[in-house]
């Protein structure tokens, strides 16, 4: 990251996020405490909006520009996830099986473990084999929130 690297933060009851920005670029969000004395709201961006408008489902996701370095598996598995469609879930075995690696759902549970964009993309539509909660950069109270905001079936 560069010099020219920033920081904005959202907060809307008990979440609240601290993300981070190069340039134009989305590279990385946080889940942080809601009461965390950092969080400095008055700092304003375009991209709060659209935070905002997903939280308060006036949009289906959150497409902000971002910029991701990780490994190739990794990055076969995030663009599998970003393609969930809005209010769906998959098991890591699918997610596995989609990027050619039928065996490896743990592999894909370690990649989702350390998606720096949660909710770009949206790990939280992830579950168990059998449709579990199971694991979430987030913690399992906010995945559970999100999949209701989303009425993911």
């Amino acid at each position: 990251m560069t010099n020219n690297t920033h920081t904005i933060y959202y907060r809307l009851y008990k979440i609240a996020l601290r993300i981070t920005l190069s340039g134009k670029f989305v590279v990385k969000i946080e889940f942080i405490n809601p009461e965390d004395p950092q969080i400095d709201l008055s700092i304003q961006h375009i991209y709060l909006q659209k935070v905002d408008d997903y939280f308060w489902r006036r949009s289906k996701g959150l497409d902000l520009p971002y910029l991701l370095e990780t490994t190739p598996f990794r990055a076969k598995v995030y663009e599998v996830v970003r393609q969930i469609p809005y209010g769906r879930m998959v098991s890591y075995g699918e997610v596995a099986a989609r990027v050619g690696a039928p065996k490896a759902a743990r592999a894909v549970g370690a990649a989702l473990a350390v998606n720096p964009l949660p909710l770009i993309i949206p790990c939280h539509r992830v579950m168990g084999a059998r449709g579990q909660l199971v694991g979430y950069v987030g913690g399992l109270i906010i995945k559970n929130n999100l999949l209701d905001l989303e009425d993911a079936t």
